[in-house]
């Protein structure tokens, strides 16, 4: 890729990002899935221990802050390595795909170990939802559901 191509890359992608994070403190707004370039969570993001996007702009109290916090600081480890392990095996793939000359049985041993990480990583992410919403109240609750059905595709 020259120079000139990444560079209009970066501002194009600077460009749909900019109207985006001033939407983010509007209620209502529905985040966009933060995806890496090969459409995988990135392990390492910045904000790792903060809420879940469909959480963001819920308003918790400091006790619910602190127990959320709890909650992602106990999952931080499992999900790094699920996070390293899947980017690990989008190396590889990328890798044997780049090289030439495909075998066939690595191939394969690539994509279940790269859809097995993609599952865990799903699975652990679904178990931090779920004990995150069983910390909100009804009416936050409520709230959350409200806001939720406004992002859901149609």
């Amino acid at each position: 890729m020259t120079r000139t191509l990444s560079c209009r890359l970066l501002m194009a992608g600077l460009t749909l990002a900019l109207p985006l994070a001033a939407l983010a403190d509007k209620p209502g707004f529905c985040p966009p899935v933060q995806v890496g370039l090969r459409g995988a969570p990135p392990p390492q993001a910045p904000g790792f221990l903060s809420l879940p996007p469909p959480l963001w702009g819920q308003p918790l109290s400091e006790a619910q802050q602190d127990q959320a916090f709890a909650i992602l600081h106990d999952a931080a480890p499992a999900l790094y390595e699920q996070g390293k392990r899947l980017q690990q095996s989008d190396e590889g793939l990328r890798r044997m795909a780049e090289s030439g000359a495909l075998d066939e049985a690595r191939l394969a041993g690539l994509a279940v170990a790269n859809a097995r990480a993609r599952t865990e990583l799903l699975v652990l992410h679904a178990h931090v939802m779920q004990r995150i919403l069983a910390l909100l109240t009804s009416e936050q609750r409520a709230q959350y559901n409200a806001n939720h059905a406004a992002c859901e595709p149609r």
